[in-house]
């Protein structure tokens, strides 16, 4: 650990006397909306630098602390090749979110707004990846044998998930309104869909080529509900006439994915 890091202090004294300032870039999320596969694709790309969730996990506890290491962050001086550098953090997370979209303003910082379009796949994975976190410590899987087991929802349960992603999408969105600086609406049913033409938007936006990379992760969760959730028709048969009862069924790109 002590040569990692005493390697880390040479490497960040070279680029500061030899390097430039990348452009900075935010991928403002909430959780389960594949980030993390997004952020490990990103960072394997030789001209990206994206980190993870550092605002939260590196930074102080105070909205000052959180806004002078993200400033540290992405004004540090770079490798020659690296063209953009960012991390990513949910909006919730930000103890001053209206003083940080000043930094976000002043820096030039590129957002990417990473949301879900389907409410009940994304609750559903959210209570999933509660039960990841009991069983493996993350909420992430990296082979098909780490997945759940087969379980129930409470209805209750699925209606207060429901009910907190609709307002983080609402929280997003308004947020997003507000930058003054260009943002990249990125959904992650449309990644589902065609997840070349995804990232081929989400490079051009960050200003870098088109190149091959990949993830160290799997999804978590079935397409299929019914192949996870054991009482999937109880759930279901709850939003009939709801237009969130399409969205049980819905594959990435339908219509019904929307709500």
């Amino acid at each position: 650990m002590a040569v990692r890091e005493a390697l880390s202090r040479v490497r960040d004294r070279w680029h500061a006397v030899t390097g430039h300032r990348a452009q900075p870039f935010l991928i403002l999320f909430e959780g389960r909306s594949g980030s993390t596969y997004i952020v490990q694709r990103l960072d394997a790309h030789p001209a990206l630098v994206c980190g993870g969730e550092w605002i939260e996990t590196r930074a102080g506890r105070s909205p000052a602390e959180q806004r002078a290491f993200a400033e540290a962050y992405w004004t540090r001086r770079r490798a020659r090749g690296v063209r953009a550098a960012g991390m990513k953090t949910k909006l919730r997370h930000l103890l001053d979110a209206d003083d940080f979209r000043g930094l976000l303003d002043g820096l030039g910082v590129r957002v990417v707004l990473l949301t879900r379009r389907n409410l009940v796949k994304w609750a559903v994975s959210g209570i999933a990846s509660l039960r990841l976190n009991e069983r493996l410590g993350r909420a992430y899987v990296r082979t098909p044998d780490e997945r759940l087991p087969p379980f129930a929802i409470a209805p209750e349960e699925l209606d207060a998930a429901i009910a907190d992603r609709r307002q983080w999408t609402r929280d997003l969105e308004e947020y997003a309104a507000r930058l003054r600086g260009p943002v990249l609406h990125a959904a992650y049913e449309d990644m589902q869909a065609d997840e070349a033409a995804f990232f081929a938007r989400l490079f051009a936006f960050l200003g870098v080529p088109d190149l091959p990379t990949r993830s160290g992760i799997i999804k978590a969760t079935p397409e299929e509900l019914g192949e996870m959730v054991t009482n999937i028709d109880e759930l279901r048969a709850r939003y009939a006439g709801s237009e969130l009862h399409a969205q049980f069924d819905a594959r990435p790109g339908d219509g019904a994915a929307a709500g």
